[in-house]
């Protein structure tokens, strides 16, 4: 990671006006490989921000409005992204390590490639989402809410599911092995591996 401070002011700044402008000319902030380690900068307003190659350990990003943000090859661990709205959001190549990522609303997000290990996302909104070749290996997903979404070839081994919804929801080459929980009424199942 190249720097470790919070956004300036001044980033912020010109990407509120970027978004006044309707997205148009510059201002939009992309962040590349930024160390956000330790730092706060929770209650932003980062709508279609792009994060590359980013650490957020440590860190904490809140109650914050994300939608159609990007995170690509972002790590985190033992931080915080709690009770963030992050509508039409992608996450690609992403490692999360013991995140605090409670009451998420992630609504018609895609999320490739990504893992989630041990990360606490209890009673997080993950719906309308496609999760592919994703790990959710270990992490609560007590009383999450996974309706109308598709998951792709996912590990939710060892993952609490206690609570959680799956309407109209289709697991595919999954696998949900020591899963508790995972009765997930209706959810289809294709190809998945359960206990």
């Amino acid at each position: 990671m190249k720097d470790r401070e919070p956004l300036s002011y001044p980033a912020r700044l010109a990407h509120a006006k970027w978004l006044e402008r309707g997205r148009a000319g510059e201002g939009r902030l992309v962040a590349v490989e930024k160390d956000l380690a330790g730092v706060n900068e929770s209650g932003a307003r980062l709508v279609g921000a792009r994060f590359e190659r980013c650490s957020f350990d440590g860190g904490a990003l809140q109650m914050s409005n994300l939608d159609e943000i990007e995170l690509v090859e972002c790590r985190g661990e033992k931080g915080t992204l709690a009770r963030n709205r992050m509508y039409n959001a992608t996450i690609v190549d992403c490692v999360f390590l013991e995140m605090a990522m409670w009451r998420l609303r992630c609504v018609d997000a895609r999320i490739e490639r990504s893992t989630f290990l041990c990360c606490m996302l209890e009673e997080a909104c993950i719906v309308g989402s496609e999760l592919t070749d994703t790990k959710l290996t270990g992490s609560n997903l007590r009383f999450v809410q996974l309706d109308r979404s598709r998951l792709l070839r996912c590990d939710l081994s060892t993952a609490d599911l206690t609570g959680a919804t799956a309407k109209d929801t289709h697991f595919e080459g999954c696998d949900l092995r020591g899963a508790l929980g995972a009765e997930l009424v209706g959810a289809t199942f294709t190809d998945c591996l359960r206990d």
